[in-house]
């Protein structure tokens, strides 16, 4: 299941205590309908163009949480002013990364047929790109055939 919470206040703190009374509800009706929350994938992240951060914790099935510069949600990565650099730099790194330890396999020096190139790039590289950047790609219906461009955008 996943979840996002949201409070919002100029004062730091005050946003902290109304997030922390929605988490108490929310904790209250997941006890009630008896779902388990696991408090180690829970990050709290406050959003701010200033440096201040609240001085309160907040509490998550009884244990206490700290805030974090950075959070995880849907797949993104939202750093705490909501600039993206952090998720543009993994989405940069990722694909580069595996074309780097894929290249003495699937390279030109490779002496693998271009079938056999194509079906590594189908199963290990695409399903590890995120639809995002996939989007980026001129793909048509059959990945098979634009395996050259793909390596061409990398």
């Amino acid at each position: 299941m996943i979840t996002a919470m949201a409070a919002s206040s100029r004062d730091p703190n005050l946003a902290a205590s109304h997030l922390q009374n929605a988490l108490n509800r929310f904790q209250r009706w997941c006890i009630k309908w008896k779902i388990a929350l696991n408090p180690e994938n829970t990050q709290a992240v406050m959003y701010r163009h200033r440096r201040s951060r609240s001085d309160r914790e907040m509490i998550i099935a009884n244990t206490l949480e700290e805030w974090t510069n950075k959070a995880k949600y849907l797949r993104v990565i939202l750093d705490r002013k909501l600039t993206l650099t952090e998720h543009v730099k993994q989405a940069v790194y990722k694909p580069k990364a595996l074309r780097s330890q894929l290249s003495s396999v699937i390279g030109k020096k490779s002496k693998l047929c271009f079938k056999t190139k194509m079906r590594g790039a189908n199963s290990i590289i695409l399903p590890s790109l995120t639809d995002t950047k996939l989007s980026a790609f001129p793909f048509n219906q059959k990945p098979l055939s634009n395996f050259p461009q793909l390596f061409r955008h990398i």
